[in-house]
Order: structure tokens, then C-alpha cells, then sequence
């Protein structure tokens, strides 16, 4: 708040102050008051379009409020502005992901990698493109990178483990969901993901817990109650069953 007002009381002096547009416009953003930031960051491109963060932050406004073209067009600028941002390759990566253009996306994290090695979330977000192409083993080893990085990526580990589960890793995939759910208690999510584990090597009574788990976190999460069901079939429990 104390920034916002000091950029708006320096552009009342001073108009066309570059820097206060951009950054007030990126106050906008961090807010949740995209319009608003749109506006302002277009208004410091008008004085100066040679600023490739200017451009890289209206793209992530766009990207927010579902306009991907327009985010695609302006990440295209901040590249040609600056071929070295790493975060704009990474958040072409996250647009391209978003729409299942999932090899272009791969392509984007693995140049914002070879920029930022240390970047967790874009070796992560090209284990998800990975996984989506059924590029199994890429995928974890997308994951481990993550991991090393961060230690503490419960998604990277649920996400690793659920991998793991389609690669018939079965023992490995359980230790990894469990290190999830060590991260964050109350991910139900990796407890699904759990149960389903459970299920493949037939311990339906720690599959069921898992599942009913899930459900306690998260009643609103479908494949919870779709995996109790199915562990009250296997258990011949049809009436909770059904």
C-alpha cells in the first residue's frame, strides 16, 4: 500500500515516469487487480518498448485472466528483446503447457533451464509435459531434478510417485507418496495417489485408508470416493460400495 501511494504520488508529477508505471501496474498484478495493471504496464511500454520485463509481466496478467494470445504475443517480444530471460522462457513453457502443447513447452523449460539451472518449478513443469506425453522416465527424471533442487516439492514427489505407479515401480512409488504426505499432512491428493499404489499390490486395507483419508482432507475430491468404492468392491463390501 505504502508503495502504491508513493508511485502515484510521484506520477502525479511526473507522467510519463517510466519506471513508477511499470512497477505500479506490477503492484496491480501481485494485488489481483489485473485490469488495472494491464493498463498501467501498457501505458510504460507506450514510453518505452525496449524493457522485456514490462513485456513478461502483461503476459502473466493476460495469462491470468485467459487471454493466451495475447500473453503468447508479448513473451514473443520480451525473447526477441532479450533471448537470455529465463523466466520468459519458462512462462512461454507454462502457456504452451496450458494448451497441451506439451513437446513446445518441454522445449521452452529446457532453454529456461539451460539459463537458470536451479529453476525447481520449470524442471517440474517439464515433468508434467513429460508425463502428459507418456515420456515416463523423462518425466522422473524431471522430477529428481526438482527434488535435488528443492527438497521440500511435495508435488514433485506426488507427482514423481504417481509416475512411478505407471512405470509398474510400484515399492518406490509408495516411498515417494509417503515422503509427499510427510511434506504436507493434508495433501489429499498424494493420499489418492497412495491408495491407488496400495491397490496394484493388492494391500486393500491400506488402500481403503488411504482413500478414506483423502476423503477426510478433501470430500469434494471425486477419485477419493471413486478409490473407496473401489477398495469396498474388492473387499466385497458392495452396500458402502455403492
Amino acid at each position: 500500500d505504502l508503495a502504491e501511494a508513493l508511485y502515484q504520488e510521484l506520477l502525479a508529477s511526473q507522467p510519463k515516469h517510466f519506471d513508477s508505471l511499470h512497477l505500479l501496474g506490477l503492484i496491480y498484478l501481485q494485488t489481483n487487480r489485473l485490469e488495472l495493471g494491464i493498463e498501467r504496464i501498457t501505458e510504460a511500454i507506450s514510453i518505452n518498448r525496449s524493457y522485456a520485463p514490462a513485456f513478461n509481466n502483461r503476459a502473466n496478467a493476460y495469462k491470468e485472466l485467459n487471454r493466451i494470445n495475447e500473453a503468447l504475443q508479448d513473451i514473443a517480444v520480451a525473447l526477441k528483446l532479450d533471448p537470455t530471460y529465463a523466466d520468459a522462457h519458462y512462462n512461454l513453457g507454462i502457456m504452451l503447457q496450458s494448451q497441451q502443447r506439451y513437446d513446445e513447452a518441454i522445449q521452452s523449460y529446457q532453454r529456461a533451464i539451460a539459463i537458470h539451472p536451479t529453476n525447481a518449478q520449470a524442471h517440474y513443469n517439464q515433468g508434467l509435459s513429460a508425463q502428459a506425453l507418456l515420456r515416463l522416465e523423462e518425466a522422473v527424471r524431471s522430477y529428481d531434478a526438482a527434488i535435488a533442487i528443492y527438497p521440500e516439492y511435495a508435488q514433485a514427489y506426488n507427482n514423481r510417485g504417481n509416475t512411478l505407479i505407471d512405470l509398474r515401480q510400484l515399492e518406490e512409488a509408495i516411498a515417494s507418496l509417503q515422503t509427499a504426505i510427510k511434506i504436507n499432512p493434508n495433501y489429499a491428493e498424494a493420499y489418492v495417489n497412495l491408495s491407488a499404489a496400495y491397490k496394484e499390490l493388492d494391500r486393500l486395507d491400506l488402500a481403503l485408508q488411504s482413500a478414506q483419508q483423502a476423503i477426510i482432507l478433501n470430500n469434494q475430491n471425486a477419485d477419493a470416493h471413486n478409490n473407496e468404492g473401489a477398495m469396498f468392491v474388492a473387499l466385497n463390501q458392495f452396500d458402502q460400495a455403492m
